[in-house]
């Protein structure tokens, strides 16, 4: 008997912050819209919109990190679980 086994998918790295550095400097210098700005850079609107809130709120553009605390829901015991 074959069985499924999920595996974890991992998830998307965050931007680098040199890149958010660039980004929000363009924004700042107001010589074009955040639109374009994310054209050029190929970031999606919101994207730009959270940088600038959690720099203003957290002088700070360094990604989240330790978001994720909650229960693992991974299978511990395999045979007792197929028993089940």
């Amino acid at each position: 008997m074959a069985y499924l086994v999920m595996r974890k998918k991992d998830m998307p790295s965050a931007y680098r912050e040199d890149l958010r550095e660039r980004v929000l400097k363009a924004v700042d210098k107001k010589t074009m819209t955040i639109k374009r700005i994310s054209e050029i850079f190929k970031l999606n609107i919101k994207t730009i919109y959270l940088w600038r809130k959690r720099k203003k709120e957290t002088e700070s553009i360094k990604p989240s990190s330790d978001y994720q605390k909650g229960y693992g829901h991974r299978i511990q015991d395999l045979d007792n679980f197929i028993k089940w």
